[in-house]
């Protein structure tokens, strides 16, 4: 049997109540994660929140025709050492499956706290988005490498693919730590230790897409439109902090709107936005 298929699969189904308010009706917990449903969507919980190396972990949502959810998480993950490497050095050390489906006329903000690759640890993280014609999203990625004092740094690999209406909408791979052969180019990332990343689609936003670039402090981003209706932000520099300040001067610049930006950074509104 596949790591994938033995691996802990958790999964969370919501549907739309009064005003697109997200209504659980299916929930599946796991020995790595468990959920704390609220107004405005879950909270992912759970004592195996950090997968140590060798681990494989699966979570799945769905959220129903005209549903506004919203997820998020209790803590940081933490990527600890294991023997084996990310998938282009060989077969994966600890890794973890997020999918989630989003139907007609509903909304997905994916929210959670940053992952941290600690010493010596190889992780990967696969994201795997199918929309519908008339969905929307707003998908937050933060990862970073604790370089701390230690020897030899872990390395942190994500990987988001999105389908919207049956055909590609994004698809992108970024890593930070030594063992991405890419991670010190200056083309790529210039060996930043933290990468902060958002992407929103939103097929009713008319005012258009605008590429941008922005830096604050250590931290570089830019904005690149997407070919379909939405676009790619993404920070990358050596402190969380100012790659969200870049990521906010992007937002501003790049014509991202008010809805989007409102639930990248603050409390959620619960009603499917106009």
């Amino acid at each position: 049997m596949s790591p994938s298929a033995s691996a802990p699969h958790a999964s969370i189904s919501f549907r739309a109540g009064i005003g697109g308010e997200p209504i659980v009706t299916d929930v599946q917990p796991s020995a790595a994660h468990t959920f704390a449903p609220d107004r405005w969507g879950v909270t992912v919980v759970g004592s195996a929140a950090h997968p140590e190396g060798g681990d494989h972990l699966r979570l799945s949502v769905q959220v129903g025709v005209g549903c506004a959810a919203e997820v998020r998480s209790a803590a940081a993950t933490l990527a600890r050492v294991g023997s084996r490497r990310p998938h282009w050095a060989g077969p994966a050390g600890s890794s973890m499956d997020v999918t989630a489906t989003v139907a007609s006329d509903a909304l997905l903000t994916w929210r959670p706290e940053p992952g941290v690759a600690t010493e010596g640890c190889s992780h990967q993280q696969n994201a795997t988005i199918e929309m519908a014609g008339s969905a929307r999203l707003v998908w937050r990625d933060e990862f970073l490498i604790d370089q701390r004092g230690v020897p030899r740094p872990g390395t942190w690999a994500s990987r988001i693919r999105i389908d919207r209406g049956g055909w590609p909408t994004f698809c992108s791979e970024l890593a930070v730590g030594p063992e991405s052969p890419l991670w010190e180019s200056p083309a790529v990332l210039e060996g930043a230790r933290v990468v902060s990343q958002i992407v929103i689609v939103d097929p009713h936003h008319e005012r258009g897409w605008q590429a941008a670039r922005a830096t604050e402090g250590s931290a570089s981003g830019a904005a690149l439109p997407l070919a379909g209706p939405g676009v790619h932000l993404v920070a990358w520099g050596d402190d969380l902090l100012e790659c969200r300040a870049t990521l906010r001067l992007l937002v501003s610049a790049c014509g991202v709107p008010a809805w989007a930006a409102e639930r990248w950074h603050s409390s959620p509104v619960v009603h499917t936005p106009g």
